[in-house]
Formats: C-alpha cells, structure tokens, sequence
C-alpha cells in the first residue's frame, strides 16, 4: 500500500498523525443534530438501525418492541447519519452508525446528523469515519449516567478528520470497490459453512434413527418423518426414559446455557454473555448434573437442547430431565439435538410470537424414542466422532479465515479514511 509523502500530528491524542494536507474538525463544526418530529407528517416508512445498516421495518407489525404510536419518532432524510448511542456501558458489540439511504422515521432515542456543508464533508466518507470510531470503541469512553448513554451535546465536540473533498470520494470509491469484494467472498463461505453444517446433521439424523448397518431388519417407526428403524431397537416413550427434575437453592453452582448450535455449555464460554448473572437473584436457577437433558423451554422447537457435560445451575424456565441409564450420555445428546427429534419439539410447542413457543411436556412425554442396545449407542457416538472430526477441522479453518477478513476488512476502512494509506 502506498503512504502520502507528508505526515504532520493531528492533535488528536488516540490517532496521531494524518496526511500534512489533511485538516481536523469538531463535530459541530460540519454537521448539525436532525431533530424533524413525526407528531405532525405521522410517516410511515419505519426505519431501524441494524449491524451497521439502515434497515427497514414493518410498521404493522404487532405485539414486539414496537410502540402504539410513532409520534414521538423523527424523521430521517437520505445523507442523514444516525446513532445509537444508549447503553454503553452494557453494550460493546453493536454496531452503532448507519448511513440513511431514503427517508423515513427512526425511534428518537437516536442521534441523528445532517451536514452542513458537503462542500467541506460528504456524509458517505463522515459515515465511515464515525463507522471507525465505533469499531475504535471510541464512544463507551463518553458516555454518561447510570446506563452511560451519549446526546448530541456530548457528542457535539468530537474531533474528526477531513480531507479534501476530492479524496473523500476516492476514499468512499475504493472502500467501497474493496470491501464489496470482501464480503461477497465471505458470503461464499458463510455458504459453505451452512453447506457443512446441514450435511452434518443430517449424516447424524441418519445413523441415530437407522444405526450402522445397512443390512440390518428395519421395521416401521411409526413416525412419518423417522421412518423404518433397525428392528431390534427398542421403543420407548419420552415419559419413560426422562424424569423431570428441578433442584433449587444452588446459586453457588457454575452457571450453565444452552444454544442452537452448541447445547448445553459454560456461561463463562459464551462470548455474547448478554446477561450479568452476578446482578441476577439465582436461588430459583435450578441445579444440571451430568448427564442431564436440558430443554429450553421456549426455544427447543428450535433445537435450544442438550446433555450437559457439566454440572451447573440455568433458568427456571427450562426444562431439566434425569435420563435413563440405558442411553449412553454422549449418544442420547446427538439423539436429542437431531432434526428427526426437533420436530417433536416443534410440533409439542404452542405460541403465537415467530420465535418463542413454549414446549409442552404433557405432550411431549408420549412421544416415541427409538433406542439401540447401549454397545450399538457407543459405536455410533465413535462413529460420528471419527466422521465429523475432519469436517469440524474445515469448519474451524472456514470460521477461522472468516473472523480473519472481517478485521481486515475493518483495518482497511479505518488506513482509508485516517489517511494511513493513500488510495489514490
């Protein structure tokens, strides 16, 4: 990459120096707070910022977050910048910038900017450069009050970089020409990587409803979507092979969750960690030992399950199951977590909400588990063990140059528009 031949110290302490030619602002100085009422227009194009994006909503949706009246929203114009600058202290993973692309009416909880001159700054380069200082993590270190949240008048003074005007476009040109191609690249694998996972599962769907060998008596399940079993197989019902459980008054005990793609796995290992358990009463959290079923209870229709590996507490709202001893720990987790056996859990769900529905165990208890002999469980646990284990390494590998192109693909917006690099 080439540099430009100047450098002078821009005066701003966390940058350090930019391009001689290049000059530095206040917030105000170029921009102004967009602060239009929707009391009186009453628009209805419903804007929200998401990931990064400006996003549209359904403005009829019912029930959710959505207020009864969006009066009190604002109106948003095309060149507009808004942020969401609430909730710093607990939030340091969103995205908080986004550049509005068509008009519409955003919650008035966020900041948003018009410029003042584009002239002097073009929204698209102050965009990426505001997209930088949220990516810096710049703004949880302004933040006030008990929730540390950031206004327009603690915003106001923020110092910010601005090249000439000819620039910021081949900025935003070249920005945009390279991470265009970034991420349709990572679209690609992302691809591959739900290509890999569905393959997966349904390798594992197939040899815990049919076992290992193809030559094996079959006789009908029963059950339309499982369809014929190995005829030595034994059948029982859920009812007979889970005992409910909850054991409370154990607050001391690790805290555990449970995930679509991961089941049942350490509080402490979950890098989202969206809750604080140390502000949380825990005395009704109830108590997982190994080898426990575990269910949430809102979310299993989906594949929220597992068998913990762990000893531990979680919600109250979950369900928690002593399985029998006639299902190997590891085996009953594949069983449990399969497609074939989310379906149960879908069709024993009630609820009106597109993604919680609560399970119901009255009905689930009757439903059918097909069981190999504890031997054949193991040698389909090694079985599976020995198949995924390659897969798993590609998976990791994708993952692994997958997190490698998102940050450089943020190193690269932030050399542009800080002038580390010259993109001309």
């Amino acid at each position: 990459m080439k540099i430009y031949p100047k450098y002078k110290d821009s005066g701003i302490q966390w940058l350090g120096q930019i391009p001689e030619h290049w000059e530095t602002s206040l917030l105000f100085q170029v921009t102004y707070e967009h602060f239009l009422s929707n009391k009186e227009v009453h628009h209805q194009n419903l804007l929200s910022l998401s990931y990064g994006n400006i996003v549209r909503k359904d403005i009829n949706t019912t029930g959710g977050l959505l207020p009864a009246s969006f009066d009190t929203y604002q109106i948003v114009e095309e060149g507009n910048i808004v942020m969401r600058l609430t909730d710093l202290q607990n939030d340091h993973k969103s995205l908080r910038v986004g550049l509005v692309k068509e008009e519409g009416i955003v919650t008035s909880a966020y900041v948003c900017l018009g410029i003042s001159n584009e002239e002097t700054i073009k929204p698209s380069y102050l965009y990426r450069l505001l997209h930088t200082y949220d990516i810096w993590k710049l703004f949880y270190s302004m933040g006030g009050g008990i929730r540390q949240g950031l206004n327009w008048q603690g915003l106001r003074k923020l110092q910010v970089i601005v090249p000439p005007l000819n620039e910021q476009e081949k900025i935003v040109e070249y920005i945009d020409s390279k991470t265009n191609n970034i991420d349709a690249y990572i679209t690609e694998r992302e691809r591959e990587l739900k290509i890999l996972s569905e393959l997966k599962q349904s390798q594992i769907a197939e040899v815990v409803t049919r076992g290992l060998d193809p030559e094996a008596p079959l006789k009908d399940s029963g059950v339309p979507w499982i369809g014929m079993i190995p005829e030595h197989w034994d059948v029982k019902r859920f009812g007979a092979i889970c005992q409910l459980k909850s054991i409370c008054n154990c607050e001391n005990e690790e805290l555990l969750s449970v995930y679509l793609d991961r089941g049942v796995i350490r509080f402490s290992e979950d890098e989202s960690k969206r809750t604080n358990p140390t502000s949380k009463d825990l005395t009704n959290y109830q108590l997982v030992e190994y080898g426990d079923f575990v269910l949430n209870n809102q979310q299993a229709w989906r594949g929220s399950v597992g068998v913990s590996k762990y000893r531990g507490i979680v919600s109250p709202a979950y369900f928690i199951f002593k399985l029998s001893a006639n299902l190997d720990t590891d085996f009953a987790n594949f069983l449990f977590r399969s497609k074939n056996y989310v379906a149960y859990y879908h069709i024993c769900s009630k609820g009106v909400g597109s993604i919680q529905r609560n399970l119901e165990w009255g009905k689930l208890k009757q439903k059918m588990v097909f069981i190999p002999p504890i031997g054949e469980q193991k040698a389909i646990v090694e079985y599976i063990n020995t198949k995924c284990n390659h897969r798993d390494t590609m998976v990791a590998n994708i993952k692994s140059e997958i997190a490698y192109l998102k940050e450089y693909k943020q190193r690269l917006i932030a050399d542009a528009v800080t002038g580390a690099i010259n993109v001309q």
